[in-house]
């Protein structure tokens, strides 16, 4: 079959627009797919709560798991002493920590999540002591977060 010079598309070219569309879409598919794939396979525990003296606020380690390829993580955060760590579809809303450790593929006590223990003491209601084991790798450790001081030290 053929057209007349100037009327219309040869079908060969029909088909590669058409196969370099549906790439296109596929490709998109995949993205789309992939982009949502870490928030479900991630999965979000709470290991402990300490409320504070005044029982106003609470500090909470919790960690994030996101499969064997990621290392285990102990994360802090300060919350109002009344609420609830927010743990929705497997991830945190609204929730900053102040210190975030990682195993760092060391022998170093860890929790049944498997993260590295990270212990919590208040020493009034506006001050907080945390401490970890020197092997632990430190990603993040603010020296004070949401009004109050933290001091650190090594189990």
């Amino acid at each position: 079959m053929q057209f007349a010079p100037g009327k219309g598309m040869a079908f060969w070219k029909k088909c590669v627009i058409g196969l370099m569309l549906m790439c296109a879409l596929a490709f998109a598919a995949l993205l789309a797919l992939m982009s949502n794939a870490d928030d479900r396979l991630c999965g979000t525990y709470v290991v402990d709560e300490v409320l504070s003296p005044n029982r106003k606020s609470k500090a909470v380690s919790y960690q994030i798991d996101c499969g064997a390829t990621t290392g285990f993580n102990t994360h802090m955060a300060i919350l109002p002493g009344g609420s609830t760590l927010e743990i929705e579809d497997r991830k945190l809303w609204g929730v900053t920590s102040f210190f975030v450790v990682e195993s760092n593929n060391d022998p170093a006590p860890r929790t049944q999540y498997g993260g590295p223990k990270v212990t919590v003491r208040w020493i009034s209601d506006a001050r907080l002591e945390v401490s970890h084991d020197a092997r632990a790798r430190v990603i993040r450790k603010d020296a004070s977060f949401a009004g109050m001081d933290i001091e650190y030290r090594y189990e």
